[in-house]
């Protein structure tokens, strides 16, 4: 086994781009064959190959507590899925030959998880808290500073706002304001409205209006000449080392399931969604934990005092007496 992963070289794989990964690769491989019916050749293949795109595609640090997370991991997967022509049991075997180096070198860093099923996403599938991290991890790791830019704010305002495509890129910095309850947006168009934005993502809305220039000035690519909503979906087609596919309704869907998920009022989330009808929520639902029966009680008890609703009982019995 030692002679295998010594002398191993990934087909297909130019030499400048295996000697920087050779080394942690071997490295974390060595950690797991003992605890591993895989064998050495089965597990160099797939943890090259992953190194590689991690480290020379997305941009991620070749570092392996980073690298051998588990969210990070199964994002890989939704990669593969979303873009090669691999079946669901191949990328599987990829995932867990994966998930078993991970917990043979940084198990003890992160708690077990169940891994999800590979499926396509429409519009209405949030992503979750796992893939939001890794998509910020995207962002932290693009190569110029305008993409940072670009995309944190993507991110901000369609993760921590929910906007919509065409309302993301009409924001300019006199529609943002900021006092003592934290930081709102003003969304002009077809569903004008105010947008209390989410806290974690405060600060990158109200840092990037604070530097503009003037108050007209567009906060998303602020010279940009084209202003219809196909420069955000170009941007997403062609922005580089995507981790898995992004799009601005599924980032939205995931401002939608969060608030469903912290039972934020829903009068409150339609008027900030700009949606008319509570049907309109309806296909979010299924992404929204489940309620415990202790706590939805003490929902709609406490939702029934405060409306009067609950009939007193007060100088009369809550059952028949019988006679004595």
């Amino acid at each position: 086994m030692t002679r295998v992963r010594e002398n191993y070289v990934p087909k297909g794989m130019t030499a400048a781009r295996w000697a920087p990964i050779a080394d942690v690769t071997r490295d974390v491989v060595k950690r797991c064959e003992d605890a591993s019916a895989y064998e050495a050749s089965q597990l160099m293949i797939v943890v090259a190959r992953y190194f590689d795109h991690q480290t020379h595609i997305t941009g991620l640090p070749l570092d392996p507590t980073v690298l051998l997370r588990r969210d990070i991991i199964v994002a890989y997967g939704n990669h593969l899925n979303a873009t090669t022509a691999m079946t669901d049991a191949t990328i599987g075997t990829y995932r867990s030959r994966l998930l078993r180096v991970a917990d043979a070198n940084i198990g003890h860093l992160q708690p077990s998880a169940r891994m999800p099923g590979f499926r396509g996403a429409d519009g209405s599938t949030p992503y979750s808290d796992n893939e939001v991290q890794v998509l910020r991890a995207w962002v932290d790791y693009q190569a110029s500073d305008a993409n940072r830019v670009d995309f944190n704010l993507l991110l901000a305002l369609c993760v921590g706002a929910g906007l919509r495509n065409g309302e993301a890129l009409r924001i300019n910095a006199s529609h943002v304001s900021v006092d003592d309850e934290g930081v709102l947006v003003e969304v002009a168009g077809d569903k004008p409205r105010t947008v209390p934005v989410l806290a974690e993502w405060e600060s990158v809305i109200a840092d990037i209006a604070r530097a503009a220039w003037k108050p007209d000035m567009f906060l998303f690519r602020p010279t940009r000449k084209v202003r219809t909503s196909k420069v955000l979906s170009d941007m997403l087609h062609k922005a580089p080392n995507k981790p898995f596919p992004v799009n601005v309704q599924r980032l939205r869907a995931t401002w939608i399931v969060t608030h469903l998920s912290a039972q934020t009022p829903v009068q409150a989330l339609m008027d900030a969604a700009g949606i008319e009808t509570l049907g309109a929520l309806g296909r979010f639902y299924d992404y929204v934990p489940p309620m415990e029966a202790r706590t939805a009680r003490s929902a709609l008890t406490m939702r029934a005092r405060t409306e009067g609703c609950r009939a007193s009982h007060s100088g009369r019995p809550l059952r028949p007496v019988d006679d004595e």
